[in-house]
This record gives C-alpha cells, sequence and structure tokens, in this order.
C-alpha cells in the first residue's frame, strides 16, 4: 500500500463519523484536505447524500485538523 495512501486512510479512519460514510469517503478517494475544500452542497452531490449529512462530515473533518 502507498504510505501516502494509508496515511490519507487512517485520517479518514480517525473522523468522528460513521464507519458508512468513513468507507464512502475512502472508495471515493478523499482526504481531509479536499473534504475541507469542498462545499457542504458539492460534497453532499459527490456521494449522494443529505448537504445534512455532508455537514456533519466536514465538522469532523475541521475537528480533526484542528488537534
Amino acid at each position: 500500500m502507498d504510505l501516502q495512501f494509508g496515511r490519507h486512510l487512517s485520517d479518514i479512519q480517525a473522523l468522528t463519523i460513521a464507519d458508512g460514510l468513513k468507507d464512502v469517503l475512502i472508495n471515493q478517494g478523499f482526504t481531509i484536505s479536499r473534504i475541507l475544500q469542498t462545499k457542504p452542497n458539492d460534497l453532499a452531490a459527490m456521494l449522494g447524500i443529505e448537504e445534512y449529512v455532508a455537514k456533519i462530515i466536514l465538522n469532523a473533518a475541521e475537528r480533526h485538523n484542528y488537534k
């Protein structure tokens, strides 16, 4: 496994969100950085989820980023 991919995988796994959402993010190739650069409505459209769920993901990414 690519070391950088492994680091991003572990970053996504560290988010305080449901495991199913983590799986979707990983399968779509998201990183914490990419999540933080995406607007909630765009993230929702890309992942096929509701916008309020995208906001939960963004909030978790922000919390993780500020640790």
